[in-house]
Formats: structure tokens, sequence, C-alpha cells
């Protein structure tokens, strides 16, 4: 297993697609902030410039862009210094001036980025721990929840990630390939469960040991009802805190600093400074972690990118085709969405059902005028004017 996922992180396709997924959406992400006027035209194109020269590197190298801070104006218009994730929850906050600019994004399309690029960001750290993990790791590593792990990382970058038109193919092709991975792995742990459970097959149905089995799982559900009942005593016994005289503790505190530099000599003082400006540094970190939230609860995101339409509209040719299983007039080039008008439409971006029937390779693949495909636009045309309302192509963000 451990050569074998190996193998497919480093094939030079894959990673390549890595980089060209990553670079692809960072660069949206600041070109979202410069439109909506949060960071200046001069350190977008400095930022710009650095991402082009490195758009083929190594994820290790790309995420530093992430955390490179910069000065930008926040939702309320404020002077203020932070990396592109920070400055990404300003366009969240308030994103009225991109939007007013470009008339194919609206509201939710910019939420909707924001929040696949904090999920990207997310899998990004894992990704790189993954990376590092495999080139210099000695010895081989065969868990199954660390071999999914690397592979589903790789799977849901492709998923959230934002691509050109011109490089979705390919990462379909790496994406279906990694899957291939991803599926064979599964099966073998499902084989390995399968075949403990032959083996223990014989002590399941002993009747004897189901009742012994019985037995204990019913004295641990009354332990932990007293655990419970003990530990619902201990919450209620703690004393509530006294908020006024907590903060009056805090007033307090901050004028210690103030006390002991009016009274060390001025030779001195220069490294009291030294000592204030990394509190200061500190606080300034604690102060972002805070803002980052750790209780973030992501908005309903029901936006999709190329790859996820996608899986969605194969989804739906799968229904189309269950669904007209029992007409003599059905078959593999009577479905509205066979594949060849699925990869029409990733293709040419449509943004509705009206578009997509006008595309000529869709007109070509065939005969919009039989009884069973006017049946079927009427039937899926809302199904699909819905899924394509609900795209974040990568040209929106150009």
């Amino acid at each position: 297993m451990y050569s074998e996922i190996k193998e497919i992180f480093f094939n030079a396709a894959v990673q390549r697609q890595i980089s060209v997924t990553v670079s692809n959406t960072i660069l949206i992400a600041f070109r979202l902030a410069f439109k909506n006027e949060n960071i200046s035209e001069y350190d977008f194109k400095v930022i710009s410039e650095k991402l082009n020269n490195e758009k083929f590197s190594d994820v290790t190298i790309l995420t530093k862009f992430l955390l490179e801070k910069m000065e930008y104006t926040d939702s309320n218009r404020m002077p203020k210094k932070g990396n592109i994730n920070t400055i990404l929850r300003s366009v969240s906050d308030d994103n009225t001036l991109v939007v007013r600019k470009e008339s194919n994004l609206n509201r939710q399309a910019v939420e909707a980025f924001c929040s696949k690029f904090r999920e990207m960001n997310s899998l990004l750290q894992m990704l790189k721990y993954h990376r590092n993990q495999l080139a210099h790791n000695t010895q081989s590593i065969n868990e199954i929840g660390w071999g999914l792990s690397v592979i589903s990382s790789l799977i849901r970058l492709f998923e959230v990630g934002l691509v050109n038109k011109e490089d979705i193919q390919v990462q379909i092709a790496v994406k279906e390939k990694v899957i291939e991975i991803f599926n064979r792995l599964f099966k073998q742990n499902k084989e390995n469960v399968g075949s403990k459970d032959k083996s223990t097959e014989k002590q399941d149905h002993n009747p004897q040991a189901v009742n012994v089995i019985e037995k204990k799982v019913e004295e641990l559900k009354l332990e932990l009802v007293e655990i419970e009942k003990r530990l619902g005593k201990k919450i209620e016994s703690v004393p509530s805190i006294n908020l006024s005289e907590f903060n009056k503790l805090l007033e307090g505190q901050s004028t210690i600093l103030e006390t002991v530099k009016s009274k060390v000599p001025v030779k001195q003082n220069g490294s009291l400074k030294n000592i204030e400006g990394s509190i200061e540094k500190e606080d300034e970190l604690h102060a972002e972690d805070e803002e980052e939230g750790i209780d973030y609860v992501p908005k309903e995101d029901t936006y999709l990118t190329a790859d996820t339409l996608r899986q969605e509209l194969r989804n739906l040719r799968d229904k189309i085709k269950e669904d007209y299983k029992d007409d003599k007039a059905f078959g593999p080039n009577a479905n509205l969405l066979h594949l060849s008008n699925i990869e029409e439409i990733i293709e040419n971006e449509p943004k509705n059902f009206k578009e997509v029937i006008r595309l000529e390779g869709v007109r070509s693949n065939m005969d919009l005028s039989s009884e069973i495909i006017k049946k079927q636009m009427t039937e899926y045309g809302p199904n699909l004017d819905r899924l394509l309302s609900k795209v974040l192509w990568s040209s929106l963000f150009s």
C-alpha cells in the first residue's frame, strides 16, 4: 500500500495538477481582494508575478503564499495587515465593490469561493504534512486510515480548487487515476474486514457468548449513567465567575509594564522595549488566531466547481438511464446527458439549459427533435438550470 500511495502522490502529472489547481485558486483569491479594493494594485501585481514564477512549484512552496502578510483594508475600510486568509474574510463580509464591477458575479458566489478557499487552506496543510512524510520517511506506513487520508485529501483538493478551462480535462484524468487507488484501498480494507468476520462467524452465533455480551453491555450502560450523574454534580458545583472582579484584574495587569518602565534606567530601557515588542507580536498572533475563529461554522455552500458539476451531471445521467430503462426508444445516444454532452458542458461553461442546447457539439451529438429527447428536455431542463446557475467557473473571476 505505502509504495503505491507514494508512487501516485509523486507522479509527475499529479504533482503538476496539484500545483496548477493551488496556484490558480490562490491567484483568484488575490484578484478578488484587489477588485474589491481590499489590497492595492501594486501588491496584486507583485503577488501575481511571484505566483506566475512558482505556479508549477511544490505544495510546500505554494503554501507560503497563504502566510505572506500585506497591508489591506478590512470590511470596515480600516487599514490592517494580514495574510490572504484574513483578507478573504473581509471580502466575504463585504464584497459590494467587486460585485458591482463584475456583472457575472453575485454576493453568494463570492462567499462560496471564500468558503472553498478556506477549506483548501486546511487541505494544503494536510497535503504538505503528507508530502514531507512521504519524502523523508524511511519506513513504510501501511495503516488504512493514513492511506485514505492521503488519497482523499488529493481528491478533495481537486473538488474545491478552481482551474482554467484548458486544465480541467487534465485534472479530471488525474483525479480519476487517484480515485482508482482510493477504490482499491477501500476494497482491500473491506475484504480484510470480511475475512475477519468469517473467521469469527461461529463465535457470533454462539448463544452463550451472545448472552454474556448483552449482560456486559447492560452493566456498562449502568456505569455510564452513574458517571454522567457524578459529572453533572461536579459541573453544577463550579462557582460562577465574578466578571467585574475579573475585568479589574485585567485592567491592573495592563498597568504593570508602565510601572516597571518608569523604574528602569534609560540604558536598560532598550532591552525592555524589545520585551515589549515581543509581547505585542505575540498578542498580534493571538488576535489573528481569534479572528481565524476556532469555532468557525461554514456558511451553507450550494455552489459547485467544474469538477463537482461534472459529478452531478453524471449522477443525473444515471437517473435518466434508470428512468428510461423500459423505453424501447432509449439507448446510450438517446440520453440527454451522455458523456460527450457532459464534456461539452464542462468545456464551454454554459450559464443555463438554453445555452446547453445551443452548443454545436451537443446538437451534433443527438437529434434534439426526437420525442424521447424532447421529453427529457422538459423533465430535466429545470434540474440543469438549477445546477448551472450555481457553478464557480474559473472564468467568472478572471
